[in-house]
């Protein structure tokens, strides 16, 4: 009896332990790791951009040291041609994880209003990092009264003359209109195009334009007011447009406005010193300072025109070039909101931002301690002289709709060919009221 208790004992450890103990794996067969989460990374500081430098390798870096936990997958796609590439995803139902993209109504309402993009607030609701009060440019993340972006990258306009050409013909920088033809009849004469400004899909004849209508009477104000009255047809807008002209009659432009458009081939004519003037933004600023001779340039004010109610000296246009997003679905993904978070943190760092500012002259949208130092006197004068003027948003935040803003820039290219400035006016206003 005792050796039989003894036998079921043992009987039920074993049994026991066969119920318990892990399913081993067949022979031949490897265990398999759980899979890691996939974040999908759209960003445009990779290749060509000035930012690349610095972004590309920190970027790196981390993936690397996250890699244990989480796959990054970056897709750089560069210009303006990764906002079709994004369209092309969200249209697929397959939007980036996270993206540095483009703000204002014209480039992310669309995916705003239709639950694509996460309410960014959320996010930073729940970082211990994150203060919404440490950066500028919240108004062009937001759409119908939600913020949908972290501001990532500033912009401000500005322009530039030549000084070694003006000095080698005996020019004064021109500050008004009327000076502005004196000079141009020059240069002309001498085979120098005065301008180097053409509009491309837009670029960035649209951006100069804004800067030219709010220098005439309620140019802002009725521009700030287009969104509510799709009003397109005001005293300023045509004023402006009648000024492209007037550049066009004195031949201050290049002979072909639209192989100068976009940003490389408006600043080629500049830096190889072809060209006297030139508007640009900071995204420039590297191959300005690597391709020409910045020791040669100086910080000029946009010329005012004898119609002027304000001096465009005193403002300039711009606002957030890009912001961080992150998609509604994937902040929805228990197993993705962890590492979302984290990364987020990591790009909007203070560490981050002040690299970008001092190895690149980035306008950063933060308030961040960086060194100047690393920066040529070109580029401090630059941040110098638009830190102390007004800063004004463009057309391009008070359109409706991506297509509004699309039309507008390809009559923008356009009017700087030289179309009458009736069809100008009137073939926007009508598009934009359909």
């Amino acid at each position: 009896m005792r050796i039989s208790r003894v036998l079921l004992c043992l009987f039920v450890v074993v049994l026991l332990g066969i119920v318990t103990a892990p399913i081993g794996l067949a022979a031949g067969e490897e265990e398999v790791e759980p899979e890691k989460p996939v974040l999908r990374f759209s960003h445009g500081y990779a290749g060509a951009s000035a930012k690349a430098p610095v972004f590309e390798p920190a970027l790196t870096e981390y993936i690397t040291e996250v890699s244990d936990e989480v796959i990054i997958e970056p897709e750089y796609v560069s210009g303006t041609d990764r906002i079709e590439q994004v369209m092309i995803d969200v249209a697929a139902g397959d939007p980036p994880d996270v993206m540095l993209f483009w703000a204002s109504e014209a480039n992310i309402g669309d995916m705003a209003r239709e639950g694509v993009l996460m309410d960014i607030d959320e996010l930073i609701a729940e970082s211990d990092v994150i203060n919404r009060d440490d950066f500028t440019g919240w108004p062009t993340t937001n759409i119908d009264g939600t913020y949908y972006g972290i501001p990532y990258e500033a912009f401000s306009g500005f322009m530039l003359a030549n000084r070694r050409l003006f000095d080698e013909h005996d020019l004064e920088i021109p500050e008004t209109m009327e000076e502005f033809e004196e000079v141009s009849a020059v240069f002309r004469e001498n085979d120098i195009i005065p301008f180097s400004m053409g509009s491309s899909a837009g670029d960035p004849g649209h951006l100069f334009f804004s800067q030219l209508v709010y220098q005439f009477e309620n140019g802002f104000e009725d521009t700030e007011a287009m969104y509510d009255t799709r009003d397109f047809d005001y005293y300023a807008n045509r004023r402006a447009a009648e000024t492209v002209h007037e550049f066009i009659e004195m031949n201050a432009f290049p002979d072909d406005t639209v192989s100068v458009g976009g940003w490389d081939e408006q600043l080629a004519p500049f830096t190889e010193g072809r060209a006297a003037m030139i508007f640009t933004f900071p995204w420039i600023t590297g191959t300005l300072v690597s391709d020409g001779d910045p020791e040669d340039y100086e910080v000029m004010r946009v010329p005012k025109h004898p119609d002027a109610v304000r001096d465009p000296g005193e403002y300039t246009v711009g606002g957030i070039s890009q912001q961080v997003c992150v998609s509604r679905e994937a902040w929805e993904n228990e197993s993705k909101r962890e590492h979302i978070l984290e990364f987020v943190e990591w790009l909007v760092a203070d560490e981050m931002f002040a690299a970008l500012a001092e190895d690149t002259g980035m306008e950063i949208p933060k308030d961040v301690d960086w060194d100047m130092e690393g920066l040529t006197d070109l580029e401090r004068e630059i941040i110098e002289v638009t830190s102390e003027q007004e800063l004004l948003p463009m057309h391009e935040e008070y359109f409706h709709e991506p297509a509004h803003f699309d039309y507008y820039k390809s009559a923008i290219d356009e009017l700087y060919a030289g179309r009458d400035v009736d069809a100008f006016i009137a073939d926007v206003d009508e598009f934009i009221n359909e």
